[in-house]
């Protein structure tokens, strides 16, 4: 069998994981012929175990090497674009982890440069290549009329589960110049991706393209494109996500969300008039953990409830073996950078319709007013302050961020200590432009979410209201700007 001389880029945890370990297990098809990251300590560590000396920190120079036919691109979403485009220009394949790139620029970059090397770059959605899934997309299309569908990823953090199951080096010698550069990267590529939604919705953007789009692609090869978004909202800061798609005759709810549970639900189940499918993922942080596929069928008076595990391979795995066979007989994989900008377009789908809501929610807050407690009562402690917020009405909330700071300075004068500017790294910004500040600097100052906070300074901006009734309102209006 041919061997694919494989060049890894990036040697994280899921490099570490699943990635290095299957190219050696599938020794007859890969041998790999050089690693990169930006840790030496990665580099030496990986290096050693997997007996690699071509070791670089730059994916550029990686991509130079002549003995290798194909780059894994498995370093951060931010630098996909790029490192699949240098080992394209220098005549390799490429396999690349999802998300392929966040920006439909460089997704329309890496087209072209694919297109002049005329070489294959294949989106590592490895669920896509899972033999349950593959019978599910067999059964669903046979399956007459569907009434609904569900697609669900609710998952603890992966970090619950490595850290019980693997042994994964996590480097002590990232640069810090290479840190901020990536903060960087983030920031100017959520901007070109969604605009100015950004400030509110670039975490979801970001949760969008890199979990979700697991379940929204294999969404779409199961029922393909929905017509619509009917709805979207976003809770906990942005951390779960649910939205309604509208498809001809049914609709699909999408639900998605990390917590600090050791579990991972991922399923997509669709449903007939007396048929359903169900496709069940387990976590990919451990390898052979089977994906099974159920399907319920009702005939007559007979309820049947069956149960496939076509294999115990990985998802992962099968999708090496048929990377490998794509690059050595000359064909194309489903998961081609095109189909993954059908992606890139439902995630610009749900954010506008979170925009949507968003707006909605500024124009039609019109809750009554209550009593507020008294000033000191809100210092008496951050529990206090936290239960007492839920009671305060949404639209004076925002006056709390001045008043707070000024009743601060009031009870420390009181107690006979100097006052202190308890948010002055931030002050200049807020009476500059508020929408300047970013998430973390919002919540800190306010004790609100971020998103709550910015729909109500745009509502000031846009309608200039600001209601009297506030605590802080006699102090002047610290919002005229």
């Amino acid at each position: 069998m041919q061997k694919v001389r494989v060049g890894v880029v990036g040697l994280g945890e899921v490099g570490q994981i699943t990635h290095l370990p299957i190219l050696q297990a599938l020794g007859d098809r890969y041998e790999i012929g050089a690693l990169c990251d930006i840790s030496c300590e990665l580099l030496r560590s990986q290096g050693e175990r997997y007996s690699v000396e071509k070791r670089y920190t730059d994916a550029g120079e990686l991509a130079t090497q002549d003995d290798l036919d194909a780059v894994f691109v498995l370093n951060s979403d931010e630098y996909h674009a790029e490192c699949t485009i240098a080992a394209l220009e220098h005549g390799k394949h490429v396999l690349v982890e999802k998300p392929m790139c966040l920006t439909d620029a460089e997704a329309d970059a890496i087209i072209a440069a694919r297109d002049r090397a005329g070489k294959v770059v294949m989106v590592a959605y490895m669920r896509r290549y899972a033999p349950a899934f593959l019978r599910a997309v067999e059964e669903v299309h046979s399956l007459g009329n569907i009434r609904y569908a569900r697609v669900r990823d609710i998952i603890g953090q992966n970090r619950l589960i490595i850290d019980q199951s693997s042994i994964v080096h996590r480097p002590n010698d990232i640069p810090r110049d290479a840190i901020q550069d990536k903060q960087q990267r983030a920031e100017r590529l959520g901007r070109e991706a969604i605009g100015d939604r950004h400030e509110e919705f670039g975490g979801v953007y970001r949760l969008l393209c890199g979990l979700s789009s697991h379940d929204l692609s294999a969404m779409r090869e199961l029922l393909g494109m929905p017509e619509r978004v009917l709805g979207a909202a976003v809770s906990e800061r942005g951390r779960f996500i649910s939205v309604i798609f509208g498809y001809p005759g049914y609709n699909v709810m999408f639900e998605t969300g990390t917590d600090s549970q050791r579990r991972f639900d991922a399923h997509i189940e669709v449903y007939g008039d007396s048929k359903s499918v169900r496709v069940q993922y387990d976590t990919p942080y451990i390898r052979h953990l089977p994906t099974t596929l159920t399907v319920t069928q009702t005939v007559g008076e007979a309820y049947t409830e069956v149960v496939e595990r076509p294999t115990y391979t990985d998802p992962y795995s099968r999708e090496l073996e048929y990377f490998h066979e794509v690059v050595t007989t000359g064909g194309q994989p489903k998961t081609t950078p095109e189909d993954f900008k059908q992606d890139l377009q439902l995630f610009r789908m749900i954010i506008d319709s979170l925009s949507e809501r968003s707006t909605d929610n500024i124009a039609h807050d019109t809750e009554p007013p209550q009593q507020e407690p008294t000033a000191d009562f809100w210092y008496t402690n951050s529990d206090d302050r936290a239960a007492l917020r839920k009671k305060a009405p949404k639209a004076e909330q925002l006056n709390y961020l001045w008043y707070l700071w000024d009743q601060h300075n009031v009870l420390l004068n009181k107690q006979g200590q100097p006052a202190r500017d308890e948010h002055g790294h931030f002050k200049e910004k807020l009476n500059n432009d508020p929408g300047k500040l970013n998430d973390a600097e919002l919540e800190r100052a306010t004790g609100l979410r971020s998103q709550t906070v910015r729909r109500y300074i745009e509502r000031y901006k846009k309608t200039g209201e600001r209601d009297d009734r506030a605590p802080g309102a006699g102090q002047g209006n610290r919002w005229n700007h």
